[in-house]
């Protein structure tokens, strides 16, 4: 089975094909590239690399979100079209879950952070069992500052969110640098897992999972509350 793995959770995006759960070959954009732009030429060169045609693919994982709004409709635009076109079947993978399973199990209790804007952040917490993460609460968007107040010292703490905020977090349990990003190759190994256990998303019904509504949505339910 060989299977796309599209992470689009940023403004930038990264991508793998891996074979029965093995990754063939991964690609990550520079960080100012754009999804927008550069998604399309990164996946062609990925196929090339792999030496594999578009119709090889059997199945397309993407992340759904949380993360950047644009990102995260371009990906899934993309992963819908690109499935269609080549009758793969889809499957949309959650963010967090999807950096939380990269990590190291010796790093539990774990907290993923992602940023939200505005003082905010989307978090969840992570414990490690039987060779797997599983979360213990329910995804919440929280004030960074509360939030960091209240969040045990022993939890060690991963995401994106750290390369700014790093300073701030001294004395800390910080994961590894290389692995506060979410791997592509780590997002097509849960995908394969979750392929094995059944799951499946109908090409013409997955969404991006948002945490919040965007500003302009906000003010717009504002003006007619």
């Amino acid at each position: 089975m060989n299977l796309l793995a599209v992470e689009t959770m940023g403004v930038s995006a990264s991508a793998a094909i891996l074979e029965d759960g093995q990754t063939v070959a991964s690609l990550v954009l520079e960080e100012k590239a754009r999804s927008s732009e550069m998604l399309v030429p990164m996946v062609q060169t990925l196929l090339e690399e792999s030496r594999r045609k578009p119709a090889d693919i059997d199945w397309v994982a993407v992340t759904r979100g949380p993360g950047s709004f644009t990102g995260l409709r371009v990906g899934i635009t993309f992963a819908k079209v690109f499935a269609y076109s080549v009758g793969a079947k889809l499957l949309g993978i959650d963010t967090l879950e999807a950096i939380a399973a990269g990590v190291p199990g010796e790093c539990s209790p774990l907290a993923v952070v992602l940023d939200a804007q505005r003082g905010e952040i989307v978090t969840r917490t992570y414990a490690f069992a039987e060779g797997t993460w599983t979360p213990t609460d329910a995804m919440r968007l929280v004030d960074w500052d509360d939030w960091l107040r209240a969040l045990p010292e022993e939890t060690y703490l991963t995401g994106p969110l750290l390369s700014r905020k790093a300073k701030r977090l001294a004395g800390r349990n910080l994961v590894d640098t290389p692995y506060w990003n979410l791997n592509p190759a780590v997002l097509g190994e849960v995908a394969y897992g979750k392929i094995m256990a059944g799951a499946e998303d109908e090409l013409w019904t997955l969404l991006p999972f948002y945490s919040r509504l965007a500003a302009a949505e906000e003010r717009k339910l504002q003006k007619n509350s």
